[in-house]
């Protein structure tokens, strides 16, 4: 008889912790996801002002020579940046490439200014040099 006690209680209880438990994963991802869509909504200006600004770039009359040698900022090695790119050198690359494997391709120059240090003046000696 005290079996068969122990065991209505201890199911309710234990359905009762696995109900909460979930409830507060639930809730954890839901405010993780809200937080993520608001920082992207944050930088979605920024991103658009520079995707104009590189369309405006593309807009000016390259020569073949000044598109082959733009170095492409998503699939470049840490090597290849700090030779193509002014006053970058490997150390400078090798967080660029980090930044990329931690957050994946940049899909704006811009977002070169989110490494550390890559500031406004080296973004702008290079961007045209560079390519996404």
């Amino acid at each position: 008889m005290k079996t068969q006690s122990r065991s209505n209680i201890v199911f309710p209880l234990i359905t009762s912790v696995t109900a909460i438990a979930f409830t507060s994963i639930l809730s954890a991802l839901v405010l993780v996801n809200t937080a993520s869509a608001e920082s992207v909504d944050n930088k979605k200006p920024v991103i658009d002002q520079s995707i104009q600004q590189d369309k405006n770039i593309g807009k000016k009359a390259l020569s073949q020579d000044d598109v082959m040698s733009r170095v492409n900022v998503n699939n470049a090695d840490a090597q290849m940046l700090s030779d193509s790119l002014k006053g970058v050198g490997l150390k400078k690359a090798q967080a660029i490439v980090e930044w990329r494997v931690q957050n994946g391709d940049f899909v704006a120059l811009e977002q070169l200014l989110e490494v550390k240090g890559i500031g406004e003046k080296t973004l702008q000696a290079n961007r045209p040099l560079m390519t996404l």
